[in-house]
């Protein structure tokens, strides 16, 4: 009888420290998502139901995903040099000096 009553007790104890991993484990996803902008946005546009929650978020990061896609400039593209205008130089010479404008 004391054989089981051991075993009884390692799998309690098991399961103890199975369910505080995962107690710590939600926990710090939790906080993570509490943090994040986008979760806090869909929370209070949601009203706090979970399941619109989850879609709202997934919706408002691809909506970033794709923004940020296409602010980014393409490979083939030069980058525009700033126009030279030329300014009278008054230091007496009469000559022109170019600036960048």
């Amino acid at each position: 009888m004391n054989k089981t009553t051991t075993a009884k007790t390692g799998q309690m104890n098991e399961r103890r420290t199975q369910n505080a991993k995962a107690i710590a484990e939600s926990t710090k996803k939790a906080k993570k998502s509490n943090a994040d902008p986008l979760y806090q946005q869909a929370r209070t546009e949601c009203g706090g139901y979970d399941t619109c929650v989850t879609d709202r978020v997934a919706k408002l990061r691809d909506q970033k995903k794709t923004a940020s896609a296409t602010t980014t400039t393409p490979t083939g593209q030069h980058k525009q040099s700033q126009k030279k205008t030329q300014t009278p130089d008054y230091r007496g010479k009469g000559g022109v000096k170019a600036s960048a404008a």
